[in-house]
């Protein structure tokens, strides 16, 4: 759970000036306490030996993979870290991993679009020169699958309408 709250913290304070498609209080309020549910449910016995009470600890795919998103780039924003590391490369596959557990396109919700947003930039920022156009094509498909949800932009709509209607066309 240490890592995992510093890889966050190096994602918010190094990443987010630059995108931030989650906010801070979704991570620490939402994803992480659904992702270390089992952790706080586990209870020593008496003999030493752990319990787990498994009731309950059901994390949704896609939320998973938002997370290992954030964990990934908070890896590659690690001032500590090459940006090349091999522990953001892992988060990073993971995150693919668990994305593809449930299907984007039937089960369309925020949580995809927020991690495809964030993994289109894990090649810019971990210097995959060779990956650069895929982090276009991964930035087009989170702007699809936002259209599909219905996440649009407010600021957009109102930049296409203007007061005065001949300044629009």
């Amino acid at each position: 759970y240490g890592r995992a709250t510093a890889l966050v913290e190096a994602y918010l304070e190094n990443m987010t000036w630059f995108f931030r498609p989650v906010i801070g209080e979704q991570i620490m309020e939402e994803l992480m306490p659904a992702a270390y549910k089992k952790r706080q449910q586990t209870s020593e016995t008496t003999d030493g030996s752990s319990s787990d009470n498994q009731e309950g600890y059901d994390m949704d795919p896609h939320d998973l993979a938002l997370l290992l998103a954030i964990f990934s780039l908070g890896a590659v924003s690690d001032l500590t870290l090459n940006p090349t590391n091999d522990e953001g490369r892992i988060y990073y596959h993971c995150c693919i991993a668990a994305l593809s557990l449930k299907p984007i396109f039937e089960y369309t919700s925020l949580a995809p679009v927020q991690t495809i947003s964030i993994i289109a930039n894990y090649d810019l920022f971990a210097c995959r020169s060779s990956k650069i156009g895929g982090s276009y094509r991964m930035t087009s498909l989170a702007c699809s699958l936002a259209l599909q949800v219905r996440v649009i932009i407010l600021w957009f709509i109102q930049s296409m309408i203007s007061t005065d209607s001949t300044s629009a066309w």
